[in-house]
């Protein structure tokens, strides 16, 4: 004799195979998005990769997955605005290893977020990627030339200095003569610092996208910001200062992204 299932039961577990398809989608496909930026400091069209917020997470096999949509892209140079790994301090070798392959394509720019203190190995972390040649900007200034276009890559590493090095290194940073460039893991600092400065574009994570983003609502809560952030995702300008903020690509106290894909961010600084 044949036993019949409830038909609510076939509902209900079918309804549950398809939010576990959407979750692994949401969590491990990685999107890029396109952001064309536009200053009379370009002379020719350049591609920046911007990433952020790993936080140890792998997609595929040593990154592969990750490494080669980078690659796809092409980019001049590639940034990472921090949170490599996590506060758990796993995965260190993989993550390093994923940035130290992709400084072998282009040059990579590193900043360090708060996870890396936070798992006491942060120094760890900086001298292997230092030793694969990753530059690692904590309060230091790169000068750059690409495509006959002067930039100046300012990293902060606002976890560990104080404000009087902080602004002494923007001072700097707005002293120079070329298109200006700040990574910055958070933010929430462009409201009150980053955007009263001369900077063409400040570059940032932290914030997960909000972590769920709701429908014509947004970001739903970002670590610094809390809920309902205003800097959560894509590209802010005031004050004739713009912010890109990453949605991020790995996840950390809270492991489900919700309308909010992994991402990277594709770049384009084009001429007026």
């Amino acid at each position: 004799m044949k036993i019949k299932r409830p038909k609510a039961f076939i509902t209900l577990f079918a309804l549950l195979i398809i939010c576990l398809i959407y979750f692994y989608i949401q969590n491990n496909f990685i999107q890029l998005t396109h952001i064309e930026i536009h200053s009379p400091d370009i002379q020719n069209e350049i591609k920046i990769a911007h990433l952020s917020d790993l936080h140890g997470k792998e997609f595929g096999s040593n990154n592969h997955k990750l490494t080669s949509k980078v690659k796809d892209y092409n980019p001049d140079i590639i940034v990472f605005t921090g949170d490599l790994i996590d506060r758990s301090g796993k995965n260190i070798k993989e993550s390093v290893s994923f940035l130290s392959e992709l400084n072998k394509f282009r040059p990579v720019y590193y900043v360090p977020g708060n996870h890396e203190h936070w798992s006491g190995k942060s120094e760890l972390v900086f001298k292997l990627l230092e030793d694969n040649g990753v530059k690692v900007l904590r309060c230091e200034m790169g000068n750059i030339s690409i495509k006959d276009t002067k930039i100046a890559i300012l990293g902060l590493d606002e976890t560990t200095f104080n404000n009087n090095t902080i602004d002494e290194s923007l001072n700097k940073l707005e002293n120079t003569k070329a298109f200006k460039l700040l990574l910055s893991h958070y933010p929430e600092n462009y409201s009150h610092i980053y955007k009263y400065r001369k900077i063409d574009l400040v570059l940032s994570g932290h914030a997960h996208g909000g972590q769920f983003i709701i429908p014509f609502a947004g970001g739903l809560y970002a670590p610094g910001q809390g809920f309902f952030p205003k800097y959560y995702k894509g590209i802010y300008t005031e004050n004739g200062v713009n912010l890109v903020v990453s949605r991020g690509l790995g996840n950390s106290a809270i492991p489900v992204r919700i309308f909010n894909r992994p991402e990277i961010i594709a770049i384009s600084l084009k001429s007026l």
